[in-house]
């Protein structure tokens, strides 16, 4: 499936839900792996609300102008997020039949299909690491636009903020010290991460390095 993505555009990140439903329910419907891929089910889960609330909440400071480079970052990452969605799902479909329960009707199709997928299940796990990244980006992108809310008094904005990060496990903290400390953190964790980062591309990695220098210079001022 392939999307044009106009950042904002309902359709678009319905799209995007869309297909991350119909792949979680293809791996779900994969005879005896729903648990193998619990792991990724729930990255894929998380990446939905995730890109859904970060379209809302973007689009609702449509007109702070300081918030212009975290809209192109996020359009841009919800982008490559579509496009890797696009093509995984592209790559299942062909199994699906042979991989449900009941099977597409043809035994040794099903078989054959089956053996197939085992050997194209490394498919699977590169996109469990794409969706665990993508998730730290938005993640580190939801935490930077944070920075900017309360240092501009967007509290109202900040609190359904402040909802979705407890949600994907990452929790923000209002005071000045604790924001200095955080930026700290953000740097000290992505230099760990690098090698992680590297080994899905040079694009995403490069997306995160430009979260994080908004992240450091929004720091600076408080």
């Amino acid at each position: 499936m392939e999307l044009s993505l106009s950042f904002g555009a309902v359709g678009d990140i319905i799209a995007i839900c869309g297909l991350i439903k119909g792949i979680v329910a293809a791996l779900d419907d994969a005879h005896g792996s729903a648990k193998h891929y619990q792991n990724v089910i729930e990255h894929l889960n998380i990446i939905a609300r995730t890109i859904t609330e970060v379209d809302r909440i973007l689009q609702s400071q449509s007109r702070i102008s300081e918030l212009d480079n975290l809209h192109s970052l996020a359009v841009s990452t919800i982008g490559q997020i579509g496009e890797t969605l696009g093509a995984f799902d592209a790559k299942i479909t062909k199994f699906s039949p042979s991989l449900s329960q009941s099977g597409s009707g043809n035994i040794f199709r099903d078989r054959a299909r089956k053996v197939q997928w085992k050997i194209e299940e490394r498919d699977v796990n590169r996109l469990h690491l794409e969706m665990m990244s993508y998730s730290s980006s938005l993640q580190i992108l939801l935490q930077t636009t944070s920075l900017h809310l309360v240092q501009h008094g967007h509290s109202e904005t900040y609190g359904r903020l402040d909802s979705v990060m407890t949600q994907t496990g990452t929790l923000v903290k209002g005071e000045t010290q604790v924001f200095r400390q955080y930026v700290s953190q953000i740097k000290e964790t992505l230099s760990r991460r690098i090698g992680f980062v590297i080994k899905i591309g040079l694009g995403l990695k490069k997306t995160t390095d430009r979260i994080l220098a908004i992240a450091l210079d929004l720091g600076k001022e408080l």
